[in-house]
């Protein structure tokens, strides 16, 4: 998500030769690195994988004598990471035309979201802070990694053995919600802001 947003930020900026020269699509330019950075997540995963299966760790996904596929649903998250994060990006692109200042201000801003996001921390670590609890839920990537998390590493069960699916699926259901309307709130302001495109760039 960072690294197909700040891609994305300035690409109708650096576009700006091509724009002028010949007519094209500009939604191309943000949707362009996005799929860049889709294909190099893919590729990461692929070697997560491989680490995944050469340590013995799929070995662990058995509950019961079950064996545990959820990991199969790891690509529903990677699919809404990259919707959420096309919607951001026109979003973003658009505004960076008209509001040069915001290349300086997003690496702060993606900063702070890196914490709010339980990414190098588990949520347990917070359970005892409702205030911080409910400020972490209120990020769009909270329901993304954290699902990611439970079907790659957890599976059906949670390291304390409790049943954590039903979770699972909710927060997925979360995430669809959230990115899609994402997606359709970036096409909506990129369709109107791209009009006087030519005018800044």
């Amino acid at each position: 998500f960072t690294e197909a947003t700040t891609n994305s930020m300035n690409s109708i900026i650096n576009g700006a030769p091509l724009i002028k020269k010949v007519y094209i699509p500009k939604y191309i330019f943000p949707i362009e690195k996005c799929l860049f950075s889709l294909v190099n997540l893919l590729l990461s995963f692929i070697a997560v994988l491989v680490v995944m299966a050469y340590q013995g760790i799929f070995d662990t996904y058995n509950f019961a004598g079950v064996t545990d596929l959820t990991i199969l649903l790891a690509p529903i998250p990677i699919f809404l990471c990259f919707v959420f994060a096309v919607g951001f990006s026109l979003i973003i692109s658009a505004l960076t035309v008209y509001f040069r200042d915001i290349q300086h201000l997003y690496s702060v801003v993606l900063t702070v979201w890196m914490y709010l996001t339980p990414i190098i921390y588990d949520m347990n670590l917070i359970k005892g802070y409702p205030l911080v609890e409910t400020v972490v839920k209120c990020n769009p990537m909270f329901y993304i990694v954290t699902s990611f998390r439970n079907l790659v590493m957890y599976g059906a069960y949670s390291p304390q053995g409790e049943p954590i699916m039903q979770q699972t699926l909710i927060y997925l259901g979360i995430a669809a919600i959230i990115s899609f309307a994402t997606f359709g709130i970036g096409s909506f302001i990129f369709s109107k802001l791209q009009k006087k495109f030519i005018l800044y760039i």
